[in-house]
């Protein structure tokens, strides 16, 4: 009977550490919770920006009764309690209108591959702002999932003739760059639950206004209109978000925008689920480049 040779311990790779596996587990939770946003949205049955303006509000008492348990606020009002929460509802406010407004004037595949390129800006101003500077390897699988992106998209975006809708879902790319970026830096002073809670209120309050001011209608004109609601409030935002700002909190920025690409893969495959929306072969093969992107990203 023959005895195994006992492995070196130089030889065995570290154990990630525990903050960053919860990271990656609150990133990978983030993903699945967000990627419902698109069929919620199909489904609701009032305006673009007054579906988002519901998702904030009614997160709003889950994002509450978080901070209540977590023994209340925690900020500390010399750190400014409220700098980076009002920037991050104000630039996530920003992206939700922006991008809804974007798809009426642009196509949905343009639309899409411009605002992924949000994952661009955040690396960039992850090392202008953070100083987290990015490695080659995670530029080359920017470039990777970027690829995939355009082609999951059915190879049908084209910005030769760049129009006032491209400029929506490019200004709607910037905003969530920086959404991410501010709810790096204010995880910083204060908890996921505190930001989360005064940057949904901040959010709301100015998709409301945006909503009013466009006209849209507000108010589901049925019982059944309140679901998709439901839906985006408590699943996508209060639950999606929140876990986005937890896996913030614990990783860097440019793995993590690498990582967030893949979203497009959990919603189409939702689509295929409830919707019965086929899947080609230019789908999978650009899914497959986006997960090829995200384990070049992570290394071993």
């Amino acid at each position: 009977m023959s005895t195994s040779t006992p492995i070196p311990h130089a030889a065995v790779p570290p154990l990630r550490s525990r903050a960053e596996t919860l990271g990656w587990l609150a990133l990978a939770g983030s993903l699945v919770a967000i990627s419902g946003s698109p069929l919620f949205v199909r489904f609701a049955d009032v305006g673009p920006i007054a579906s988002a303006f519901w998702r904030m509000l009614i997160a709003l008492p889950v994002l509450y009764a978080w901070v209540r348990l977590q023994g209340g606020s925690n900020a500390s009002p010399v750190r400014g309690a409220w700098g980076m929460p009002a920037l991050a509802g104000a630039a996530f406010a920003a992206d939700l209108a922006f991008f809804h407004l974007s798809l009426e004037h642009t196509s949905i595949a343009n639309a899409s591959f411009i605002g992924n390129l949000a994952t661009v800006f955040a690396v960039i101003g992850g090392a202008l702002v953070l100083g987290e500077r990015a490695s080659s390897r995670v530029w080359a699988a920017l470039g990777i999932a970027l690829a995939g992106a355009w082609i999951m998209g059915g190879a049908a975006a084209d910005l030769t003739a760049f129009n006032a809708g491209d400029a929506l879902a490019l200004g709607a790319a910037l905003a969530y760059a920086a959404y991410l970026l501010a709810i790096k830096r204010g995880r910083a002073a204060i908890s996921s639950a505190d930001l989360m809670l005064r940057s949904s209120l901040v959010c709301a309050l100015l998709l409301l206004a945006g909503a009013l001011a466009t006209g849209e209608r507000i108010v589901p004109a049925s019982a059944a209109g309140w679901l998709p609601l439901l839906g985006l409030g408590l699943v996508s935002h209060a639950l999606g978000q929140s876990l986005t700002a937890v896996a913030l909190g614990r990783l860097p920025v440019a793995p993590l925008a690498v990582a967030a690409m893949s979203q497009p893969i959990l919603s189409a495959g939702l689509a295929w689920l409830i919707m019965g929306e086929g899947i080609g072969a230019l789908q999978v093969a650009g899914a497959a480049l986006i997960l090829t992107a995200i384990a070049f990203a992570r290394g071993r």
